[in-house]
């Protein structure tokens, strides 16, 4: 087993892929942000040993040294995981573990290769576990450099065969010697991306395209990533199916996205739009429960729709909207407050609705794409929920969380009158009388007590479960409502985009004669809002519009993507065909009279453009001129072809080794331009001047000029021909000299 040829450059090649292969894994939240530190610490520390020769590197006894010291890490990291339910972590802890100690002990040939591998696996890691459309940008970057990093390290392969030179030792094991040769100028260095590095990079970024849309698809990720950095000490805004108010900490707004709308006519005021989730009866343990007992199917139409409104009062939509909701790890169907009905494309089959006319899905909430969805609108909104029942057991008058001092306040707020005069002097002290804030101290308790009577500041949860359980004291149905407030306009793609941070929670009550209405009982500085606009939103929108078709069209993309293709492909197609053989029967005169049952039809027309200019009679005008433009790129691209000495130079030496069987690829140039030189030697003067060129650009690592390039094409063409009738005379003489010693053996 040879020693590592070239040590310090393919040390300081893996050193720099190792560097850069787990770069996005503490994004993906599969990494801790510590454990990366240290693994790039040791890292760098290599590379700087790296650059300086005569180093000792790491030999087995070290190595099993520390294989022993980290299996009792790896026991306890195998349990964590377990524990958490997430392996991946402890894998990619164990692979940098690995990876960073071959680094240390690479001596052999063979072990630059096991390194190598080693940083593939992490980098694949690294690229499975992304969501991020910035991982693009990072996987274009990777792959370029790491297809450089592999012509260098092929390069280095090449240059060591030709034999030892000259160089200095670096250490090896034990110290002793490490195999160097005389690398060509300029080899420690990343190659310069010149213009064939540069296509190849680009026609693997291409090729990838086709690739990825047929490969077959995975129902659920190869990797998935679990969040390792929460500290319990903030939430994120958003929808979710349970709504607890025991929580102890900030509220973060998040902007991410929730829903995206696209509406048939113009929005007025876009910030009062509402979207109800979930309405909630229950109160228990400071926590809000819908029970399922409660839920009440909804079948579909015949045409597939489900009717939400009630038929003797529905009335005729005025506008439609298409929605596509987003994950929200909820089963909740998000809905506008205007929606007379609904329609999926390959739909749930049945929807359910909850007590207080909240939709949900029959499936859980781990959707992994969005749910594509239209929704017929009426002309002003209205509640969904049936009459409460009224006593004891209607789950809008339960009284199990109200409390005596809950009592009281109602009675002295809503004082006497109509329920409906109640609910708004109600609402009114709430609006009044109370703060928002995102900054929520759990002192233990009731925490709608503390809201009510002590701290009087909280945000729109605790004023919608305030408001529910005033109004149940006086003998008033209301429920606790979830949902979301406000749609911001976004005009880079003419639609509408709801964010998490739009989440908002609000009141039904139901006071005769107008039945269940909305209250909303938080103030307007802590409703949900809309960004201005400026240079920064339209910023955000771009790289979300951006984010969407890559986690549609990329992360989420599937077998019914792929089936849509196919047909699509096979349409395009088929147009063809159809132009084809319309074109040929225009010049056969015996052809069939037309058929009109077998005439196309409007639909085929419309999916081939080819079969419409077929139609039109420009019959295959449209295939010449684009067969013509490919053969002039063509041909213009092989009168560019780049010119080199180094071209040159291996098409000679490829012609000696189809005749002489001790040329090799190993052959060092001087002995090529010696038996070039005994073929020709008329041309001696034009063999050394090819060679020379040869060696200039190889080896010094210049780039030649035009004129020399010119004089290079004239030598190529000028050794061409005597070359190849020298050596078919040779090869004769030897088929010759063959024969007659074989005759001389038979007599």
């Amino acid at each position: 087993m040879s020693l590592l040829n070239f040590g310090r450059e393919k040390r300081l090649l893996l050193g720099w892929l190792a560097l850069l292969a787990p770069l996005p894994l503490p994004f993906n939240e599969v990494l801790e942000w510590p454990v990366l530190l240290l693994y790039l610490a040791g890292v760098i520390h290599f590379l700087g040993r790296a650059e300086v020769a005569g180093r000792k590197w790491l030999d087995n006894r070290a190595l099993n040294g520390l294989g022993l010291l980290y299996l009792p890490l790896l026991g306890f990291d195998a349990w964590q995981g377990y524990l958490r339910g997430q392996m991946v972590t402890p894998l990619l802890h164990l692979t940098l573990f690995v990876l960073l100690v071959k680094l240390f002990s690479m001596r052999l040939e063979k072990e630059k290769w096991h390194v190598f591998l080693a940083i593939f696996f992490v980098f694949v890691a690294a690229m499975a576990t992304s969501s991020n459309i910035a991982v693009a940008i990072y996987l274009l970057g990777a792959v370029a450099f790491g297809l450089l990093a592999l012509a260098r390290l092929a390069e280095l392969h090449m240059v060591s065969a030709l034999g030892p030179g000259n160089g200095g030792a670096a250490g090896g094991q034990g110290g002793a010697p490490e195999a160097v040769n005389a690398a060509p100028a300029g080899v420690a260095g990343l190659p310069r991306p010149r213009r064939g590095g540069l296509l190849a990079i680009l026609a693997v970024a291409l090729l990838a395209v086709p690739i990825f849309a047929a490969l077959p698809r995975l129902s659920q990720p190869f990797l998935s990533g679990q969040g390792v950095g929460n500290l319990g000490l903030s939430r994120v805004s958003g929808f979710s199916d349970e709504v607890s108010l025991d929580f102890s900490g900030t509220i973060r707004t998040s902007q991410q996205i929730a829903m995206r709308l696209r509406y048939s006519v113009p929005v007025e005021r876009p910030e009062e739009l509402r979207f109800k989730g979930a309405a909630y009866d229950f109160y228990r343990g400071n926590k809000w429960l819908r029970e399922d007992e409660l839920y009440t199917e909804i079948r579909a139409s015949q045409n597939g729709t489900y009717a939400l409104a009630d038929k003797a009062g529905a009335a005729d939509p005025v506008a439609s909207v298409q929605i596509s909701l987003e994950p929200l790890q909820s089963r909740s169907l998000l809905v506008p407050s205007e929606a007379l009905s609904l329609g999926f494309e390959g739909g749930p089959g049945r929807i359910y609705a909850d007590g207080g006319g909240g939709l949900i899905l029959p499936f859980g909430g781990q959707r992994r794409e969005a749910l594509e969805y239209s929704v017929d609108l009426g002309a002003a909104p209205y509640v969904r929920a049936a009459p409460p029942k009224g006593g004891s057991d209607d789950p809008a008058l339960d009284l199990s969380a109200v409390t005596p001092r809950m009592r009281e306040l109602a009675r002295q707020v809503m004082g006497e009158g109509s329920d409906q005069e109640k609910i708004r002097r109600l609402e009114a002290h709430l609006l009044s009388e109370y703060g928002y804030t995102v900054d929520i101290s759990d002192e233990g308790g009731d925490p709608i007590e503390d809201f009510l009577f002590v701290k009087k500041v909280g945000h729109c949860e605790y004023f919608a479960t305030a408001m529910v359980l005033l109004l149940r004291s006086e003998g008033i149905p209301a429920r606790f409502v979830a949902g979301f407030l406000g749609a911001e306009p976004n005009g880079l793609e003419a639609l509408h985009v709801v964010r998490q941070a739009n989440a908002h929670a609000w009141v039904e009550a139901h006071a005769e004669p107008g039945g269940w209405q909305v209250y909303d009982p938080t103030p307007p500085a802590g409703r949900p809002g809309i960004a201005a606009g400026g240079l920064g939103l339209w910023a955000r929108q771009l790289y979300e519009f951006l984010a969407y078709r890559w986690d549609r069209y990329v992360l989420t993309y599937g077998a019914e993507d792929q089936g849509s293709l196919r047909e699509r492909l096979q349409a395009f197609f088929a147009g063809i065909a159809k132009t084809l053989s319309s074109w040929l029967g225009r010049g056969d005169n015996a052809a069939p009279a037309a058929d009109p049952s077998a005439a196309v039809s409007p639909a085929d027309a419309e999916g081939s453009p080819m079969a419409v200019a077929a139609a039109s009679g420009l019959g295959l005008l449209p295939l010449a001129a684009l067969a013509a433009m490919l053969l002039g790129a063509a041909l213009l691209f092989w009168r560019r072809r780049p010119r080199t000495a180094t071209a040159a130079y291996l098409a000679l030496r490829q012609w000696l080794e189809a005749a002489e069987e001790d040329v090799t690829p190993a052959t060092p140039p001087l002995e090529l331009r010696a038996r070039l030189r005994r073929l020709l030697p008329a041309e001696s003067a034009a063999v050394d001047r090819l060679i020379a060129l040869y060696l200039e650009e190889a080896f010094a690592a210049r780039a030649l000029a035009k004129a020399e390039l010119d004089e290079l094409s004239l030598l190529r063409r000028r050794l061409e021909k005597p070359l190849r009738l020298r050596l078919g005379e040779e090869a004769a003489a030897r088929r010759k000299a063959a024969i007659l010693v074989a005759e001389k053996v038979t007599k």
